[in-house]
């Protein structure tokens, strides 16, 4: 019994101390100080796209209708040599408008990133990056696309949380 009533105090002493640090945002070691967010400059990683045959499936019923697949297999290339390789899947959602929703895997040599677009017409896409593997585990961001033809293209990563050196 005399355990308890030494502890009882210190307790909540503890438990005061932690609450105003908690409350108290310019106090050093605050939960609420270490949440304040701080902008970051986006790396950016440019690569040349050489559009693979990307084949469409036809899901009954006959002829392009919402449930089509169309498949995602390009290279890509820095400086003219291949540095990897995409792979991603296109669902069409909507034939009057065009669109498909899309989602794609960049393998690259030090990990992957993963994103996702809805796919219109025009020849620049942004693709929200979801996520990544490696030395791109902890990025957010996005890849900008742009089809220069229907052989070939460029993607621009636009990386948040990336390693200076990409």
């Amino acid at each position: 019994m005399r355990k308890l009533r030494t502890l009882l105090p210190v307790a909540a002493v503890l438990t005061a101390v932690a609450g105003y640090m908690i409350a108290s945002p310019g106090v050093t070691g605050s939960p609420a100080a270490a949440a304040t967010p701080t902008p970051a400059a986006a790396a950016q990683l440019r690569l040349d796209i050489k559009f693979g045959a990307d084949p469409r499936i036809d899901i009954p019923p006959p002829g392009p209708s919402a449930g089509d697949l169309h498949v995602l297999d390009d290279l890509l290339f820095k400086g003219g040599r291949q540095v990897g390789h995409t792979g991603g899947v296109c669902t069409l959602t909507d034939l009057a408008r065009p669109e498909e929703a899309c989602t794609i895997t960049f393998s690259l040599p030090r990990g992957i990133i993963t994103g996702q677009w809805l796919n219109t017409p025009p020849p620049r896409k942004v693709v929200a990056i979801t996520g990544g593997t490696g030395i791109y585990r902890n990025v957010r961001g996005e890849a900008r696309v742009v089809e220069f033809s229907s052989q070939r293209g460029a993607v621009t990563f636009l990386l948040i949380g990336a390693p200076a050196s990409l």
